[in-house]
This record gives structure tokens, sequence and C-alpha cells, in this order.
């Protein structure tokens, strides 16, 4: 076989071994139950980055009854969650860097789910971002309006 062939399977295994589970213990689990009365402030669709597995659907920000701020993921929701090392951030940009990020939870569902966000955000925060703790992509983001 020509060098040609070998150099693109090796990125492609390169890129899907990649994002193999890791330790993501450091990321607080805030998946939680249904809050009451939530109240949509912001609402964002996600598209694909990095070449990676789909990641699609419409996520939204808001509050509950309390006041407390919650991350909502509509039913229409799909990423890669198979590897057990997807995170979900909010983000001042469409770009993830540590000093812009604050992180929310790990993900390890497709469809409606609810995260309770423990620092109060404002618009400072444009994106929400699935990022892959071990390959360091994107999944996805989603543009907050």
């Amino acid at each position: 076989m020509k060098p040609f062939y070998f150099a693109h399977l090796f990125v492609l295994i390169l890129f899907f071994g990649a994002c193999k589970k890791t330790d993501t213990s450091i990321i607080p689990d805030t998946s939680s139950s249904v809050p009451v009365n939530f109240s949509v402030q912001r609402t964002g669709t996600f598209v694909t980055q990095s070449s990676s597995p789909a990641t699609s659907g419409t996520a939204q920000i808001g509050l509950d009854a309390a006041g407390a701020q919650w991350l909502k993921f509509n039913s229409d929701f799909i990423t890669e969650t198979t590897s057990g090392n997807a995170i979900v951030v909010l983000s001042k940009s469409v770009n993830y860097s540590e000093n812009t990020v604050l992180a929310v939870s790990a993900i390890s569902k497709n469809g409606e789910q609810y995260f309770k966000v423990s620092t109060p955000i404002g618009t400072e925060y444009s994106h929400i971002i699935i990022w892959c703790m071990a390959a360091k992509i994107p999944f996805g983001n989603a543009p907050l309006k």
C-alpha cells in the first residue's frame, strides 16, 4: 500500500482513539432533577467541531423558581458519550481556553438533562462547549443568544 494511505489511516486511528476514557472526577457531576418553573434566559444550537462525531441539538440557560441558574440540554441533544471523557463547559468565546471557561459537569448521556450552575453566570459566557478532556478537542459548541 502507498505511504499516503497509511498516513491517513494513522490519523484516523489516532483521532478516534484519542478521546478514550480518563478520569473526569475533577469535574463535578451537577446533573440533577428537573428544576421547578424553569424560565429560559438564553438559547443556543450546537454545531459540530473538530471533525468529531456529530454534536447537535439545543441548549438553554435559565433560572428556577428559587433563582438558581441551570443549563438545560433539550431532548434533541446528541454528542459522543461512549468515551466517558466529555465535559460541558461555559466559555467566554467559541474557543476553549482554561482561562475563559467554567466547567459545569461531566456528560454521560444524550437527550434532555439539566445541570445546576454553581457559579452565577452573566452574559460574558457566550458559548457552551462539549470538550473531550483526553484529546483536548471540542466536540461541538452552542453560541448563546
